[in-house]
């Protein structure tokens, strides 16, 4: 996403105003590394960086948060993959809180991962490497005992394409031209119709990553490592395999 220079030091300086909540000067070096429903930021130290998650104040509430939040831990404490550290604040919270600009931001602060992310010509050679850890990530869902507060989004035919979508309408995009329409409406009839033959049980439809995509995968030597667990939800676990291929 493009940012407007006035957007951008807004949320520099909300980054900075937040950095005491861990223990660091407000003028500790950092870097907004990157904006689309959060913003991401690169907290430089001198042996080590660090990664603050600024989160969209009307997307994820608190309890959803947090959730995303236990299942990251469960994997860490399971040593399931190789996935960021999440770092608690100074008052011993993982989730912090902000009040700045007019509105309340929810921030967390992880461990910095090393590893380099690969171009789509690359992709097939690693995709053998990304089913193993889509595996196990099923696996685990389907056998984690989660806490009785969790909460997160379902991404269903009704939270995607249908009627009561998470984001805005598909058929909100811009110049989408009368012909388009059709042919996406009659699209989302065969989908829908398809998923319904498809159907919900316990051996295709879990808690899922939901954003397998190259952006969101390091690669070093022969391991992978997963950041960005934010749209993690309920889905079919074969959605994990079509968003590697976005």
């Amino acid at each position: 996403m493009n940012l407007n220079q006035t957007h951008h030091d807004i949320l520099c300086q909300i980054a900075h105003k937040a950095l005491p909540l861990w223990g660091f000067l407000p003028n500790t070096p950092l870097q907004l590394i990157n904006v689309s429903e959060n913003a991401t930021f690169k907290i430089s130290l001198p042996n080590q960086h660090r990664i603050l998650r600024l989160y969209r104040p009307d997307y994820h509430q608190a309890p959803e948060i947090l959730s995303e939040l236990a299942w990251i831990n469960a994997l860490q404490e399971n040593n399931i993959i190789k996935t960021a550290r999440v770092i608690a604040g100074c008052n011993g919270q993982e989730l912090q809180m902000i009040e700045a600009d007019g509105q309340s931001y929810h921030m967390v602060l992880f461990d910095y991962l090393a590893g380099n992310h690969i171009d789509a010509e690359q992709a097939p050679d690693y995709f053998h490497h990304l089913g193993k850890i889509s595996a196990i990530l099923h696996a685990h869902s389907k056998q984690w005992q989660m806490p009785a507060s969790f909460r997160r989004l379902t991404w269903n035919y009704h939270g995607m394409i249908g009627d009561k979508p998470h984001w805005a309408s598909w058929k909100n995009a811009r110049n989408l031209t009368a012909d388009a329409l059709d042919i996406l409406c009659k699209a989302q009839v065969k989908i829908a119709r398809n998923l319904q033959s498809y159907g919900i049980n316990q051996q295709n439809f879990g808690l899922i990553h939901a954003d397998l995509r190259l952006a969101n995968l390091l690669f070093e030597a022969d391991s992978i490592k997963i950041i960005d667990f934010d749209d993690c939800g309920f889905s079919w676990f074969l959605y994990d395999l079509a968003a590697s291929f976005s």
